[in-house]
Order: structure tokens, then sequence, then C-alpha cells
């Protein structure tokens, strides 16, 4: 049947080869079970700066943002949704940052990163100068 028609053998050809590549993406547009890999740029080697780490709680929720030398801890209280900010000026030396605030009345806090984890989001979490903890911790997000 298909000996005198040579056209029709290669289109059957090449509708076989496309539908036989296309079943065969890494894609998962349905989400499935692949695993959420962190695409984060390493912390270790290019420091704070451009980050941005969330976390929560029942009384408010904290959105931290890192510049070159300062970060600004953006709070918002759940509840009521008013927002307050605290402003610190930093050091980073993987894996510890030292926080020291603008604001003579708050205290030095020491923040603990992990990172580097293929499957798992970076972490940050906080003590203060007496090494009690403080805050909760926060997740990068940026």
């Amino acid at each position: 049947m298909i000996k005198g028609k040579p056209f029709l053998l290669i289109a059957l050809s090449l509708i076989i080869g496309v539908l036989t590549l296309s079943g065969c993406n890494d894609d998962n547009p349905l989400g499935g079970t692949g695993p959420n890999y962190n695409m984060l740029f390493p912390i270790e080697t290019n420091g704070l700066y451009m980050t941005q780490w969330n976390g929560s709680n029942t009384s408010f929720a904290l959105e931290i943002v890192f510049d070159r030398t300062t970060c600004l801890f953006n709070y918002t209280e759940i509840s009521t949704g008013k927002k307050s900010t605290d402003t610190y000026e930093y050091t980073y030396s993987h894996p510890v940052a030292t926080l020291i605030p603008i604001d003579q009345t708050k205290s030095i806090l020491k923040a603990t990163t992990i990172s580097g984890r293929i499957l798992k989001d970076d972490e940050m979490s906080f003590v203060d100068q007496k090494n009690n903890p403080a805050l909760f911790k926060v997740i990068r997000k940026k």
C-alpha cells in the first residue's frame, strides 16, 4: 500500500518522530512530584547583597532586604496591618552575619545562614549578644 508513495512514508516518519520527541521532554506542566531545586545564587561566594528573606509567626510577618552594607527589617503586624522598619548595618562572613542596629536602643543580632542545599530553601536564624534565640527563622525568597 505504501510502496508507491514515498511522500506518505516520509510524512508518516516525521509525524512519528515529532510525537516521540515531544513526549520525552523534562518539563512537567502539571506540577507532578519532581523535585523543586534551589535556583538562587550561592550566598557563600556572593554574600547577602540583593537577597530577600521572609518569615512570620502568629503576631507579625518579617521581610529582610539586604543592600551592600545595610539591611532593612520590615515588620507587619498581622492583626492590624501596621508596618514598621528597623535598619541594621551588617558584616557577613559565611555562614555568620553580624547585624548592628542604627537605632542604639535595639540589640546587636548574630544571624547564621544555612545555604547550598539543592532541595531545600536557604535559612537564616538569629541570636542576641547572649546567644539567646531572637526573632524566628526566615527563608530566602530572592
